[in-house]
């Protein structure tokens, strides 16, 4: 909801409800996954292989109005175990983001991802869990860019992240950056 509101906002302060082009674009992932351990069992015995499909509906919202750009997102990514049903689970992930051309020469991009999983060891960010638990993550970032000359540009980024972990045992992560960037 926080996302859908920062999207209303933005869009309403840069370019006004009237947009020039919208565009709406559904879609459908289907693939199939093989894990040797989704227990996480200790001893080879205790193992249990399985298969997981995976089903991940997305629906994109586009719009451009005045020189700005205002994309969105919503993805549902549902996975489900053939011999350990109890580990199926659905995840969510919403994003938006706001590109806007503030003079001929220099550009401005703001966003926010922001995604839930339930029940999962998968830490996009942080590399190994070895529990399952909830994860919620989000991802925010601003990026300044500015064109030098005919082909050169210089480029200031701003991204803050965080990954939020229900079991009290791991570790939550926040991680800030910042990066200045100038191709010739």
């Amino acid at each position: 909801m926080v996302i859908l509101n920062m999207a209303l906002v933005g869009y309403y302060m840069v370019g006004g409800a009237r947009a020039d082009i919208i565009s709406l674009t559904p879609s459908l992932r289907v693939g199939e996954e093989w894990d040797s351990n989704p227990l996480l069992a200790g001893e080879e015995g205790e193992a249990r292989q399985d298969s997981i499909t995976q089903l991940s509906p997305r629906i994109a919202v586009r719009s451009l109005t005045r020189g700005v750009r205002v994309s969105g997102s919503y993805r549902l990514d549902s996975n489900y175990y053939s011999r350990n049903p109890e580990l199926d689970y659905v995840s969510q992930t919403a994003d938006i983001a706001i590109d806007s051309e503030l003079s001929p020469r220099t550009s401005l991009s703001v966003g926010d991802i922001y995604s839930f999983t339930p029940y999962s060891r998968e830490a996009s960010e942080v590399g190994i869990q070895i529990q399952r638990t909830d994860i919620e993550s989000n991802r925010v970032f601003a990026t300044m860019r500015s064109m030098l000359g005919s082909a050169g540009s210089v480029s200031l980024r701003l991204e803050n992240s965080k990954q939020d972990y229900e079991d009290e045992s791991l570790f939550d992560t926040k991680i800030g950056r910042a990066s200045c960037r100038e191709r010739v």
